[in-house]
């Protein structure tokens, strides 16, 4: 239900903070980093146990847009993506059928639209978020098209509408680096690169985990969070054991047994840094 409702974004790929209403419709529009590094993990889990295609496509649409809008030319990922656009509530990502038409062939903007439920009424402020009133299976049949040949069709619409929606005033982001949700994201891409024989996520978690690794670090210690080209505030328990899981992550990906190594000294320095003497863990040191 949430890649079918509004809360996903369907032209870009990747999801939105949260939703305001119980059918996933209208969301409050910001994009965070660990969000979306969960739910690919997710979808990517749920492809594993049920062979449902999509949500292959939902997992690879989500790390194709963290890839494409939140990636520091270094390899570390960006915190998050504002709400806002040329200051009004969801702008970016709202749609109107004449602007859909303006991009796709007046058959092809009609099909589009009634896939997505765009309408003149709209459904927030007199713009359309964009949802599926129906599955897709059941939207191909009643329209008698071919399912395959259809998302195909779909892929290439929502790419000239990307490209269109990309000369839009875009939502702020935050370029902050944060080493904990940066793990999370670096497990994603490397699961996701191993499971779906996809190269190129593999090389984004490994250059990440190398960046983390050696931009964020103060005499082999993690640092929290990277901003204006430095590192800065000591390390949490979380992005401890974050960057702990991906280094094993991408290990399995690769079979390089550098990243086990880098696994290892990290929990062995987290036990260090944040063990009780009650058995637990603080989540500072």
């Amino acid at each position: 239900r949430m890649a079918a409702g509004g809360i996903h974004d369907h032209i870009g790929g990747g999801f939105h903070r949260y939703s305001v209403d119980a059918r996933w419709l209208v969301p409050h529009f910001e994009k965070m980093l660990y969000d979306n590094a969960s739910l690919a993990a997710v979808y990517l889990e749920a492809h594993r146990i049920t062979a449902n295609d999509s949500y292959r496509r939902v997992a690879v649409s989500t790390l194709d847009y963290v890839l494409r809008e939140m990636t520091d030319p270094g390899g570390g990922f960006y915190s998050s993506q504002d709400a806002d656009a040329a200051g009004i509530e969801g702008h970016y990502y709202l749609w109107t059928p004449a602007e859909v038409e303006a991009v796709l062939e007046p058959d092809e903007a009609r099909l589009f639209a009634r896939c997505y439920g765009i309408t003149a009424r709209g459904n927030f402020e007199g713009k359309t978020i964009l949802h599926e009133p129906a599955p897709l299976a059941e939207f191909c049949a009643s329209n008698h098209l071919d399912p395959a040949a259809f998302e195909l069709q779909l892929d290439s619409w929502k790419k000239k509408l990307l490209a269109s929606r990309a000369r839009r005033p875009a939502p702020t982001r935050d370029d902050k680096i944060i080493a904990g949700w940066n793990g999370l994201m670096i497990s994603s891409f490397a699961q996701a690169g191993a499971r779906l024989g996809e190269p190129r996520f593999v090389a984004a978690a490994e250059r990440a985990a190398g960046f983390v690794l050696t931009r964020m670090a103060l005499d082999h210690d993690l640092l929290h969070s990277w901003t204006a080209s430095r590192a800065t505030i000591p390390g949490y328990l979380d992005d401890y054991a974050a960057m702990s899981v991906a280094c094993l992550d991408v290990y399995n990906a690769t079979g390089n047994t550098h990243w086990v190594r880098e696994a290892d000294r990290l929990a062995r320095r987290m036990l260090e840094e944040f063990g009780d003497s009650s058995g637990g863990l603080r989540f500072s040191a």
